[in-house]
Order: structure tokens, then C-alpha cells, then sequence
């Protein structure tokens, strides 16, 4: 369960780019949670976003990384797919 999931840092590239640094404490049972600091980049032209772990954090994972990319489904109009 997500307990928290809030932006720290939101900033435009000159690349056209964004970078979003985000902290997510994550519930895994009462009293028991995981915290940790993602960096984001999202590349609007590519409808993509690449994260990682925010190393100028300390987390409570030791690594983390991903990525997304969305595009309309080729034959279900009205559709999208999500690639990670």
C-alpha cells in the first residue's frame, strides 16, 4: 500500500526532458514500511520515463531502476499499451 508519494524536486531540461525526484513510503505490513527517493526522467517526445534510485538520498532499497513507454494500441482504436 502506498502511504506516501510526493515530488520533492520538479524541473525542466533544456533537452525538452523533465526531472522528477519523487520520495515513496510503501506500507508492507502494520507498522512496517519501506521508504525510499526516485529520480524520474520523463521524455515527453518519446512518451517515456526512465528512474532510479535518487543517490543523493539514502533509500531502503540498495537499487532500483525502470522504465515505461506508452503508445496507442495498433488495432484497438481508443486504446493504449504500456511497455516497462
Amino acid at each position: 500500500k502506498v502511504l506516501e508519494c510526493n515530488n520533492y524536486e520538479v524541473n525542466k531540461n533544456d533537452d525538452g526532458t523533465f526531472t522528477m525526484k519523487t520520495k515513496q513510503r510503501i506500507g508492507i505490513l502494520p507498522g512496517y514500511s519501506y521508504e525510499n527517493y526516485y529520480n524520474h526522467i520523463y521524455h515527453p517526445e518519446k512518451n517515456s520515463m526512465v528512474w532510479t534510485l535518487d543517490y543523493d538520498k539514502t533509500s531502503d532499497f540498495n537499487d532500483v531502476a525502470g522504465h515505461w513507454h506508452v503508445e496507442q494500441h495498433p488495432s484497438k482504436p481508443g486504446c493504449t499499451r504500456v511497455f516497462y
